[in-house]
């Protein structure tokens, strides 16, 4: 595995994709980390990145450097783009150790599934037939939704309508759903009040083949002990969550 630093080169400012990237365009940050990993076209995502900026990450460096600048884990060791950006990069081997007490920042898509019955069983039997795949019984349909958004929601049908206890229970779900992906990963909180919640934002791409994506995000940071140190290491190579193709779910971890 390799951890790598991607920085853009300072003179491009013009470059329409780091304008796109500066604008805020989760799209084109996707495109470019695929480029650098030009080997094979047709491979399966096998990374994970995080996009921040310079100004932020790197303040013993030139301070008006307001650029992008994007963490990676991968797989496959990434090639720098000629002329746009640079990287270094180093070994990603985590030693952990039971009971291992870490820092940990992350940015996840904090969602829960949900099965419905579904509206339209002619449609869907068509697509199956479509496809060439078997007719069966009609499945639940697979739905996901905002955890921050659900527990807000929830709060209001309660009655709850001030907007700083309405937080508080979207906090209180954002730990829940955390500590239910610890049980499965390897790790549990030191404490709840450590985990930090912050940034949340909505994100709407352009349409990929006719359908907008969208998605939520949040940053998340406090500290963990970890459980199980395979399961633990499986996680940091792989993420956790959904929308990890778009900048989520790489955590960031440090030893205590």
């Amino acid at each position: 595995m390799f951890f790598s630093r991607v920085r853009f080169e300072i003179d491009l400012l013009e470059t329409s994709g780091l304008f796109h990237i500066l604008r805020g365009d989760i799209y084109s940050a996707h495109q470019l980390i695929w480029k650098l990993f030009p080997d094979d076209q047709k491979a399966n995502r096998d990374f994970l990145y995080r996009q921040e900026f310079e100004r932020e990450q790197l303040p013993s460096t030139n301070s008006m450097r307001g650029l992008p600048v994007f963490y990676v884990v991968s797989r496959r060791k990434p090639v720098a783009i000629e002329s746009l950006v640079t990287i270094e990069t180093k070994p990603y081997e985590p030693i952990l150790s039971m009971g291992m007490k870490l820092a940990f920042d992350t940015r996840v898509n904090p969602v829960v599934r949900e099965k419905v019955e579904r509206k339209n069983l002619k449609e869907w039997g068509d697509n199956r037939q479509a496809r060439g795949l078997p007719l069966k019984g009609a499945t639940k349909l697979r739905k996901y939704h905002d955890v921050i958004m659900n527990a807000k929601k929830a709060a209001s049908k309660e009655g709850i309508t001030d907007k700083t206890l309405q937080d508080r229970k979207a906090e209180e779900a954002v730990v829940e759903w955390f500590e239910d992906i610890g049980k499965t990963k390897g790790f549990v909180l030191t404490e709840q009040s450590s985990l930090e919640t912050s940034g949340y934002r909505q994100e709407s791409l352009r349409k990929v083949r006719n359908k907008t994506i969208k998605f939520s995000s949040v940053d998340l940071s406090g500290t963990i002990i970890v459980t199980d140190p395979k399961l633990f290491l499986e996680l940091l190579y792989s993420g956790l969550g959904h929308a990890r193709s778009f900048g989520c779910g790489m955590m960031m971890v440090r030893r205590l």
